[in-house]
């Protein structure tokens, strides 16, 4: 084999193998966000959630919305509650449960005023979102 192939054999095994690692690293982490979060350990569970929802993970955005809309281990805060619902479901579009389950709360947020002003238009918007989704609830 010459040498351009070797080097190009030699990426795609970094490629897989980092790749890999990534997707090992999201599944823990998120994982242990979620076990805490279940048996209360918030400290812990806002840690590795946190990570994940900065780095763009819609599961973790979503729970971490949850943290603020029921102060879970963090000062309960509306407007944080649905900005992290929202960016759950901004680039999404529903393509998982928790994406789907943040558009339904960003058309509640819109819906009822919390977190955001009041403003039907978009609450539709939101709730149309997550029924396509399939997230039950908004499928009215």
């Amino acid at each position: 084999m010459n040498a351009w192939r070797w080097k190009a054999l030699i990426a795609v095994v970094i490629l897989v193998v980092v790749g890999g690692s990534a997707v090992v690293f999201r599944n823990d982490t998120l994982d242990a966000g979620a076990s805490a979060l279940k048996v209360g350990d918030y400290r812990k569970a806002f840690e590795k959630l946190s990570t994940l929802a900065r780095l763009g993970d819609s599961k973790a955005q979503y729970l971490l919305g949850q943290m603020y809309a029921f102060g879970w281990g963090v000062s309960k805060s509306d407007d944080e509650a649905i900005k992290w619902f929202r960016k759950a479901g901004m680039w999404s579009e529903g393509t998982t449960d928790a994406a789907a389950a943040a558009e339904y709360y960003v058309g509640q947020g819109y819906a009822e005023g919390i977190g955001v002003t009041r403003n039907e238009a978009e609450s539709q918007k939101w709730f149309r979102r997550a029924a396509e989704g399939g997230y039950r609830p908004s499928a009215k």
